[in-house]
């Protein structure tokens, strides 16, 4: 199969009109939306991929911890540059995913902000970086690009099996990987080696709070650091340093890794805010 993307044209007047168009998702409406997403609004690329059907809630408890997986190996020859394009993202969803669009759909209906959640899982809503994580297929792919460690040759999903070690992956991302913190990579995988390392010794759980307050505590010291110079190994340090400050829980961490590191004080940042 061929990757599909939406024509320019098309894709402007589709998030200029979309209310016109819900009435084809509340109705699920297949033959509709195959109209649409046709070949005269919609075209193939060049790159041929492995299609492999997303899991749902049907047949999974937690299918975005498989959905990662399979959208990033499937579409890995897809660059950064190709992979942010909005139009991608529409066409594919709305056609080679439209059975995860529709089990979505069924999840969020009778749930509060019903057009405003199914706009903004579909098309980009936000800025960038933020619609990206917000879109339901994009985000699966990010989380893959973002979390696949090439320096881990047994395993290079680790860090990701340790990231999506829950049920609240969706919230967690937007938290996490909408900020520009995280496009530098060897920073986001240092980050979550030191998330791990607190979780795996019972001081923290993998859970939003951390994630939403580490995320504010680099912003916070970029403005006196280099983030892009600091090593990956750096980043790790220093996560398991501040959360340990905003835990109270150095004392406990460092019977447990005596001499792991040296405790010091950090700037305060505002409590996470939990949405």
């Amino acid at each position: 199969m061929y990757i599909k993307y939406c024509t320019d044209g098309f894709l402007t007047e589709f998030k200029v009109n979309f209310d016109k168009y819900i009435p084809l998702y509340k109705n699920k409406d297949k033959e509709g939306l195959d109209r649409l997403f046709g070949t005269s609004n919609v075209k193939e690329g060049n790159l041929n991929f492995k299609y492999t059907p997303l899991k749902t809630s049907k047949n999974s408890e937690n299918p975005e911890k498989y959905n990662i997986k399979i959208v990033y190996e499937s579409l890995k020859e897809l660059t950064p540059v190709q992979a942010v394009q909005e139009k991608l993202w529409v066409a594919m969803y709305n056609t080679y995913y439209q059975d995860h669009l529709f089990d979505y759909i069924d999840t969020i209906k009778e749930g509060k902000n019903f057009e405003k959640r199914l706009k903004s899982s579909i098309v980009y809503t936000w800025g960038v970086n933020r619609s990206k994580i917000v879109q339901n297929v994009a985000r699966m792919w990010w989380l893959g690009y973002y979390l696949y460690d090439e320096e881990n040759k047994k395993d290079p999903y680790e860090l990701l099996n340790f990231y999506t070690d829950t049920m609240d992956i969706v919230g967690k991302s937007t938290v996490f990987f909408s900020s520009n913190l995280t496009n530098n990579k060897n920073l986001t995988l240092g980050i979550l080696e030191g998330l791990r390392e607190l979780v795996d010794h019972g001081i923290i759980d993998n859970k939003r709070e951390y994630y939403n307050q580490i995320n504010k505590y680099f912003n916070l010291i970029g403005g006196v650091k280099l983030l892009d110079f600091m090593s990956r190994s750096e980043a790790k340090d220093e996560t398991i340093r501040y959360l340990l400050e905003y835990t109270n829980s150095s004392i406990a961490y460092l019977r447990i890794k005596k001499d792991r590191i040296k405790t010091r004080s950090y700037p305060r940042v505002a409590e996470a805010s939990m949405y």
